[in-house]
């Protein structure tokens, strides 16, 4: 069998090659100089630049890494960032195949011992970087953390660690690193804590981020030849290459964002309110809302006060708590107050208002109902 599924397996011959490529030739030096560009370049196995015209083994293959290299590399973290600010970073990568007066091996497309072959279908062996939402924790006991996708490899693919070109690109010995990028005043960089070959724990801490610093980043994954910490020194020496993404929407959430009260109020007549006040928990944790109080008011569409406040509920609790991931009806009740609802032509507007947590009160419009006009109340206020 000399080619299924998108793969090459000894023996190999042209219309092999031909027919896994999408390509009309038998000619082996146009095959292999992959002058039609139809070579998979993240294949393990593919035509490679070697000053020999006998067979080449995996060895010669890492050392060469796989005929492949980066496009662009930064020597600092301001180039980096820079070019990223200007939508300029180029984080590619390209095949270099044989040409000119290289030799040409069709048997470059298949193992040593015959066992493994050209993937057609073969993906990039880097880790990658998905959009993703994370939380910033109210307290310092939470590190930031970015996960990211762990790099690939098998028998007809490249692995990381075989990355083995030595000194300048040897990628093997490189950390996976990501950018967090906000404004040039406002980012953050960090790489994993071991290096690629190392196959630890596939994600970068960022250490503690400050819910401050809320908002959507632009995440770039890089590789970087030394370890970085977001609140370390730059080293000397430093280079970063990409690994062909050039960012995704990373959103730095506040964790006081995700539990929330929400008041609803409505009149029933005209001096009758109806109120609902449900509490929300998005996070992972249980969280409590204490120190609860319901206001209604009128507020000046012309300054944005909220005046005539006067608190309703004063008979429910004061303090509830929520589960992880749920929401609990605090109160449903209705409470007789001192004016009915005001009219859209007036200078006021109904509001209803939550306080919790020593927050500030959170002010929401009292629906007026099926009240009509002539039942609202215009007096002067």
């Amino acid at each position: 069998m000399g080619n299924a599924n998108g793969r090459i397996y000894a023996p190999v011959n042209t219309d092999d090659v031909s027919t896994v490529l999408g390509v009309n030739s038998d000619l082996i030096n146009y095959l292999c100089s992959n002058l039609h560009g139809k070579i998979n370049m993240w294949a393990k196995y593919k035509p490679e630049s070697h000053n020999t015209p006998e067979s080449i083994n995996l060895i010669m293959r890492q050392t060469n890494n796989f005929g492949l290299e980066p496009t662009a590399e930064y020597f600092s973290i301001y180039a980096f960032r820079e070019a990223v600010r200007k939508n300029e970073f180029n984080g590619g990568w390209r095949y270099i195949a044989p040409s000119g007066n290289d030799f040409m091996r069709l048997d470059d497309f298949v193992s040593e011992d015959g066992n493994a072959g050209y993937d057609h279908n073969a993906t990039s062996p880097f880790g990658d970087l998905q959009p993703i939402k994370i939380t910033l924790y109210d307290t310092t006991t939470h590190n930031t953390i970015v996960p990211a996708d762990a790099p690939g490899g098998g028998e007809h693919s490249i692995g990381i660690d075989e990355f083995k070109g030595g000194g300048y690109h040897d990628f093997a010995n490189w950390y996976f690193g990501i950018l967090l990028f906000y404004s040039p005043t406002r980012y953050f960089i960090a790489t994993t804590a071991s290096k690629m070959n190392e196959k630890g724990d596939w994600q970068v801490n960022f250490g503690w981020i400050s819910p401050t610093y809320a908002g959507t980043y632009t995440g770039v994954p890089f590789l970087c030849n030394q370890r970085l910490t977001v609140d370390g020194n730059e080293p000397g020496g430093l280079r970063i290459v990409g690994i062909g993404n050039s960012g995704v929407d990373i959103e730095l959430v506040k964790e006081t964002s995700l539990y929330y009260m929400l008041l609803t109020c409505v009149f029933e007549d005209r001096y009758t309110i109806h109120y609902m006040l449900d509490a929300y928990n998005k996070t992972n944790t249980s969280k409590t809302f204490s120190n609860i109080s319901i206001y209604v008011g009128h507020m000046d569409y012309k300054t944005g006060d909220v005046v005539d406040v006067v608190r309703i509920g004063g008979n429910h609790a004061k303090e509830v708590t929520v589960a992880a991931n749920s929401h609990v009806n605090v109160v449903d009740d209705t409470e007789t107050v001192g004016y009915g609802p005001g009219v859209e032509a007036s200078e006021y507007y109904d509001m209803c208002g939550v306080q919790y947590n020593n927050k500030a009160t959170v002010w929401f419009p009292i629906d007026v109902g099926d009240i009509g006009e002539d039942d609202a109340d215009t007096d002067a206020r």
